[in-house]
Order: C-alpha cells, then sequence, then structure tokens
C-alpha cells in the first residue's frame, strides 16, 4: 500500500534550461543555439541530486520522470548515465519510468543503446509527412532527412516510435495525409499539440492557430484513424471515446486531476506540467521541503467549482460533461495566457463530434 503524502505522479525535469540545437521558428522560448559552452547551462550534480533526495521524502511507489528542454540530448550521455545512479541509490523503493522528448537530431547508436537498455520512453518532434511541413522546424532538408535517418535507427532498435506534432496554419488542412505518413512509419503514438506561439510581451504571435483550425485537424485525422482501425494509439482521442462510453477520463487535463511538477536546470519547482511564470512558481529546490511545495501544488490545482466555472465561462459557456472530475474543473484551463484555455472550444467540438461518431458505429 503506498504511503505517499502526495498524488504527485509526474515530475518534469529541464536539465538543459533553454539551450537548443535547432530554431523552430514558433517556439516560445528564446532557445540558445551554437553555445560553446554547455557547463553554463546543463543542470548540476548537486542540484539533481537534491531533487531525488527531496522526491524520496514523498515516499512514491511509482513516478514518471519525464527529461525535457530545449533539447535534453544536449546534456550528454553520461548525465543521464549519473541520473539513473542516482536513482537507483536515492530512489530504491519507488518504481520509475523516465521518459524523454527529443528532436531527433542527435539520436545515435550509442544514445538507443543506453535508452533501450535502461526502458526510457522516447518521443521524437516530428511536424508532418514532408520538409515543406517541417520548414518551420528545421533549417534544411539535409537536417529534416537526418532525423528521419536516427528515426529510422530507432525503429530498428526495436524501441516503439512516438511522434509529438505540432499542428500548424500550414498542416492543420493535411490531417489525412499525414494520418497515412504515420501509419507508413509504424507509429506506436501519435501525440498532439497546437501551435500557441506568444512573444516576450505575452501577445499572441501571427503563427498562432485558432480554435476552427485546431478542430479541422482534429476532426480529419480522428475520422480518418476511427475508419482505420486505429492503427496507433492517439491519447486524445482515446481519452474522449473513453469518456463517452464510461464517464470518466484520465489525462490529468481532460479530469482535474493535475498531477504533475516542474523543476528547471536551476532547481526552480514550478506548480505545472505547460509553464514556468510568476503564477506556477513555488520555490527553490534546495531552499523548503518538497512536501512543503506539494501542498501549496494541490491547492493551486485542487480545481475549480462549477459555479466558479460559470462566472470565467459564462452560463453556456462550458460543457459539463468534460474536463470534470469529483464536481472538479482543471484549474489550468481557467490561466489566460495558457494553451489548454485557448482551445476548450476546439475540445469541446471534437469530443461532440467523436460522441456522434461513435454513436453512428
Amino acid at each position: 500500500m503506498s504511503t505517499s503524502i502526495s498524488n504527485v505522479e509526474i515530475i518534469e525535469i529541464n536539465p538543459v534550461g533553454s539551450l537548443c540545437n535547432l530554431g523552430c521558428t514558433y517556439c516560445n522560448a528564446q532557445y540558445l543555439r551554437n553555445e560553446s559552452d554547455k557547463s553554463k547551462w546543463l543542470m548540476k550534480a548537486s542540484t539533481l541530486e537534491q531533487v531525488f533526495t527531496e522526491i524520496s521524502t514523498l515516499h512514491l511507489d511509482k513516478l514518471n520522470i519525464h527529461w525535457y528542454g530545449g533539447e535534453p540530448l544536449l546534456a550528454g550521455i553520461d548525465f543521464y548515465s549519473d541520473a539513473l545512479k542516482l536513482q537507483q541509490n536515492i530512489l530504491n523503493t519507488t518504481s520509475i519510468i523516465n521518459s524523454l522528448n527529443t528532436n531527433g537530431l542527435l539520436l545515435n547508436k550509442e544514445y538507443l543503446d543506453f535508452f533501450k537498455t535502461n526502458k526510457f520512453l522516447l518521443s521524437v518532434s516530428l511536424d508532418g509527412a514532408n520538409f515543406n511541413h517541417n520548414k518551420e522546424r528545421f533549417a534544411s532538408e539535409k537536417q529534416y532527412n537526418k532525423v528521419l535517418e536516427n528515426i529510422d535507427l530507432l525503429k530498428q532498435s526495436g524501441m516503439p516510435l512516438v511522434i509529438a506534432l505540432v499542428v500548424k496554419q500550414s498542416t492543420y488542412k493535411y490531417a489525412k495525409e499525414i494520418l497515412q505518413y504515420l501509419k507508413g512509419m509504424n507509429v506506436a503514438q501519435l501525440r498532439i499539440f497546437p501551435c500557441f506561439h506568444k512573444n516576450q510581451d505575452g501577445h499572441l504571435e501571427s503563427d498562432t492557430i485558432d480554435n476552427e483550425m485546431y478542430f479541422t485537424f482534429l476532426k480529419d485525422l480522428f475520422d480518418g484513424w476511427i475508419n482505420s482501425n486505429r492503427p496507433f494509439k492517439i491519447g486524445l482521442f482515446s481519452e474522449l471515446i473513453k469518456g463517452h462510453l464510461k464517464g470518466c477520463y484520465s489525462l490529468c487535463y481532460l479530469s482535474g486531476n493535475c498531477s504533475s511538477m516542474n523543476i528547471d536546470r536551476n532547481g526552480n519547482v514550478y506548480s505545472s506540467c505547460e509553464v514556468q511564470t510568476e503564477d506556477t512558481y513555488l520555490g527553490k529546490i534546495n531552499s523548503t521541503p518538497l512536501s512543503r511545495y506539494i501542498e501549496k501544488h494541490k491547492q493551486r490545482q485542487s480545481g475549480l467549482e462549477l459555479k466558479e466555472v460559470v462566472d470565467i465561462m459564462g452560463s453556456e459557456g462550458f460543457d459539463k460533461g468534460i474536463l470534470k472530475s469529483k464536481g472538479k474543473y482543471c484549474y489550468q484551463y481557467f490561466q489566460e495566457g495558457i494553451y489548454h484555455y485557448y482551445y476548450v472550444e476546439a475540445l469541446r467540438k471534437i469530443k461532440d463530434h467523436i460522441n456522434n461518431s461513435i454513436g453512428k458505429l
């Protein structure tokens, strides 16, 4: 039986800050490219040890540690090897799944052998079925082809291929083409993110897709996916189908059950899986016990009562059948400036479309 003092299941760790080897035009971060002195940006060993030491005080039975960036592979294989040793020494009573999202440019046999041996779950970012779909991501077709070669290496290793795809103004009309392409790649799972691009002042850039664009992509993708007998997992669709059939959700942003926290390379702790802002900042990992931050996290993410939702969205502005868990609604969805809030209308429409489609099957 768990003796955990929290409901935290996922801790996201960014070991490299904004350090990245690509220059995606739609990225919200001011990434540092061609930075030669990695030591200035890499999480210190003492900080990482403190992170795991604090996690150990939560007495978790299981935990997903998700590594991201910037580009997390820039941390180097020795960093992850040391991280695993610390996990084994400090978190030896916790069952840990390590996952990592990469742009794929640095993947090689050494990395893949290491990740496969240590049972990492990898996802690779790719935005469509050809180079034109990926022009905002890659500086050249050579980079794009290199990532495709590295994806082939991943598949040859026997590891499942998970693709993280950003839906953009240049690609939202090509859902069915992208579906066929991913089927040909033998993808195991697709994760979908709308292009939500903010500038330094917090204002949306012109390349941000709107709700109708996002819904168009999701609708076309779902129709092709369901008619192809669900060739790979798409978490959003699976969750909405389950919600229709069983009346419950498990994905955090559909259930209102926030179980994630975020720690950056400097040991700053955030009550969020999406953003690092003053509103979500909890404090330093080395200044206060993580259990105290957990309590603050639970207070902030406890959800909103229906009356509060109505006050924010209007009396007809929100569907009681989605984003609800035990009478609560996800706090994140009602924080302006976070993309979940911005795309509520698209999610409502795809939920209705899926419910109608299931009724006809």
